[in-house]
């Protein structure tokens, strides 16, 4: 899992020491080897669209969304971070992905 941090204006942050201890107090089980945070212009990442909608947008606060995008850079999901049942569906989302790329590691054995 990739988190690009931003200040509040959606500028790269300069601290990520202070948010990876901040994650280590309040996310059971934080593994920073699966949860990587990043600094950098985050709506290169944010600017494309699926569906015909832009993800950047003025309705829109990119800097609260979660992208899933699968190994071949396929955007399978788009959820909001602010509310906790989307997070929850998003880690089910991750789970049921992992258990695709086990079963597809399995056969090719």
């Amino acid at each position: 899992m990739l988190s690009f941090v931003t200040d509040g204006n959606g500028g790269p942050a300069s601290d990520l020491k202070t948010i990876e201890d901040a994650l280590k107090d309040m996310t059971e089980n934080y593994d920073p080897k699966l949860w990587i945070l990043a600094s950098g212009d985050a709506k290169k990442i944010y600017d494309l669209k699926s569906n015909n909608v832009s993800l950047i947008s003025e309705e829109n606060d990119y800097q609260e969304l979660m992208l899933l995008i699968d190994k071949k850079h396929h955007l399978r999901m788009v959820l909001s971070g602010k509310v906790e049942g989307q997070i929850r569906r998003m880690k089910q989302s991750i789970a049921l992905l992992h258990k695709q790329y086990d079963k597809q590691y399995s056969k090719e054995k």
